[in-house]
């Protein structure tokens, strides 16, 4: 088992990816210790790479979070011994283009982006064309998961609202940033507001198995509304 970097704005697929390798080091008998490195003071990952049991074939430490924010992380991974020890790293977003140049000779890397059919599908969310929302839904599912297209959607919402109360702190591209703000011409802040809580809602329902049909179907509802 090679140790793997995870990264990428698909949050839903690399989140699985990342489970199904902590799986597969459990099965291959190896002590998985598991670390968010955002939420622990124990940042020690060459004390983790030791803490081996006698009856395992060596340790896996899955680390969450490492390289957002970390400014020494080239002389952490520096002083990694990866032929003891797998490390499966997990970032929640796309790694910086030379971040990933720097890593490569040492990890097998997986980037998880969202799909263009996904982004087209988002635009058009508010444009007033029913139908055509609700065409490129279809097609924004095709090889994606419903949780993961309900997760943009919030996304994308929470972006509209803060274009319409603090425009000015946005920190994205100005491309992205003013073809945001047309869209959010469209709608109000209470709608945004309303829509963000029925989407909250059917999350909430969808991991309770509280849906009357599946998640996909009740994203369509819901679309159907707008």
């Amino acid at each position: 088992m090679k140790s793997t970097i995870l990264h990428g704005d698909n949050q839903v697929l690399s989140r699985k990816k990342f489970i199904e390798l902590t799986i597969l080091a459990k099965k291959e008998n190896l002590e998985l210790v598991r670390l968010d490195w955002s939420k622990t003071e124990d940042k020690d990952l060459h004390s983790l790479s030791l803490s081996q049991s006698l009856l395992a074939n060596g340790v896996c430490v899955a680390v969450e979070n490492f390289f957002t924010g970390n400014t020494k992380w080239v002389v952490i991974i520096a002083g990694l011994d990866l032929t003891k020890t797998v490390f499966i790293f997990w970032e929640n977003k796309a790694l910086a283009p030379a971040t990933q140049k720097k890593l490569e000779f040492k990890f097998l890397i997986q980037k998880f982006p969202i799909p263009k059919n996904v982004f087209n599908f988002l635009d058009s969310l508010f444009t007033n064309n029913k139908n055509n929302t609700l065409g490129l839904f279809e097609k924004a599912r095709i090889g994606n998961p419903d949780e993961m297209l309900l997760v943009m959607m919030a996304r994308q919402i929470r972006l509209l609202y803060w274009t319409k109360i603090e425009p000015d702190s946005l920190v994205l591209p100005d491309w992205m940033k003013n073809k945001l703000i047309l869209q959010g011409e469209k709608i109000s802040k209470d709608r945004l507001s309303s829509f963000h809580s029925c989407l909250l809602e059917l999350d909430r329902k969808a991991k309770k198995s509280q849906l009357p049909e599946n998640l996909g179907s009740s994203l369509e509802v819901l679309l159907a509304s707008l």
